[in-house]
């Protein structure tokens, strides 16, 4: 079985991902800039912040290759996802 993403998902896949990414990081800049940076807490951030959108979004592209009207609700989905981390990563550059 070959691991391949679908290509008709995969742009809208690539950009929630990199803004996923992107709010990471700008976190991690804000509390290092802060003072207040854990290490320890990162790991937990990421299975609870992180990972089950992740993932979830990962394996919906997946299903929706396969289901045809899975491809709408991962489009929604998507969106969702994408303006919510747009709205995170606009409040955490706000208060650089």
């Amino acid at each position: 079985m070959e691991f391949v993403l679908p290509q008709e998902i995969y742009p809208a896949l690539v950009v929630v991902m990199s803004l996923i990414g992107v709010d990471t990081i700008l976190g991690i800049l804000i509390h290092i800039k802060n003072g207040d940076f854990d290490i320890r807490k990162v790991p937990n951030f990421l299975k609870t912040e992180v990972l089950p959108y992740a993932g979830g979004l990962v394996v919906l592209g997946f299903v929706a290759e396969h289901v045809g009207l899975y491809r709408e609700i991962f489009y929604v989905v998507s969106f969702s996802l994408g303006s919510r981390y747009l709205a995170f990563i606009y409040d955490k550059v706000s208060k650089f």
